[in-house]
């Protein structure tokens, strides 16, 4: 089109096929939601700009500890955040990430089944899924993703040989892929197990909890611990064991493609 005079394309991306990891921190590409606890008090801002997070239950920020940066998200026994925003759409339709930081102070409260809820998502119809931590005794023996369509459970529980409270910091995370119904779970980025379910996610909308059950009957199912560097992306990240990710950016880098073209041939491939 222009002879003689380079031309260029560059090509952005809001979100694309999951890896092996991200290379790091990375900036905000195909991220809906993204929390550090470097705040003051009990306001919580989504770093991504897209969410409105409120606490529940005593939740709040503390500059008593942090993974990284100079605070952290204190949802101690009974805390909770909740997350609305039209962008969370997406947890409903399509493809997903949550991955963070977490230090376990204690078991916390698993109701009457024994799964403590990291991140949740329930609407009508008994539509939902949970991101759970099983306990066995006195400690955690397990981790999973639970799909429930229309009350009937698809549930897939790992075996953890990990303690998750020895008093450290661990990076949890858990990846539905949309396309195949099919969850993946880490725990410090260490493929933990899959699951196939037989359905998609028949979830129309309904509150987001973190670190307490979204099944608004079920109050006594929470954890109890601090956070840290949430991140939830509209892709699948992870498919296979990876390094966790560094302290997390908050800078949109979606260049993935620069094309540069300074020839006058007609075949441009």
């Amino acid at each position: 089109e222009n002879a003689g005079n380079p031309t260029w394309m560059a090509v952005e991306r809001e979100g694309g096929s999951g890896g092996g990891g991200d290379g790091g921190g990375g900036g905000l590409e195909g991220v809906i939601l993204q929390l550090d606890g470097e705040e003051a008090g009990s306001s919580f801002t989504d770093r991504a700009g897209r969410t409105t997070v409120t606490g529940a239950g005593g939740a709040k920020n503390s500059a008593a500890d942090s993974k990284y940066g100079s605070g952290c998200l204190d949802l101690g026994s009974g805390a909770g955040l909740e997350v609305s925003g039209v962008d969370m759409s997406i947890i409903a339709a399509g493809s997903f990430t949550f991955e963070g930081w977490i230090k376990s102070a204690s078991t916390g409260s698993g109701g009457n089944n024994n799964r403590y809820p990291i991140f949740s998502q329930m609407s009508a119809g008994g539509n939902s899924f949970y991101f759970n931590l099983v306990k066995g005794g006195a400690n955690f023996s397990a981790i999973g993703f639970t799909h429930v369509a229309g009350y009937s459970n698809s549930s897939g529980e790992h075996t953890l040989q990990e303690d998750p409270m020895d008093g450290g910091w661990h990076h949890y995370a858990c990846c539905w892929d949309a396309d195949n119904n099919k969850s993946y779970v880490f725990y410090d980025g260490v493929l933990k197990g899959t699951s196939q379910a037989s359905q998609g996610l028949s979830i129309t909308g309904g509150k987001i909890m973190i670190n307490r059950s979204a099944y608004t009957s079920v109050d006594d199912q929470f954890g109890d611990g601090l956070y840290d560097d949430i991140r939830v992306s509209n892709y699948v990240r992870y498919t296979s064991d990876f390094s966790p990710p560094g302290e997390l950016g908050t800078s949109r880098q979606a260049l993935v493609r620069n094309y540069t073209e300074d020839s006058n041939d007609a075949d441009l491939s």
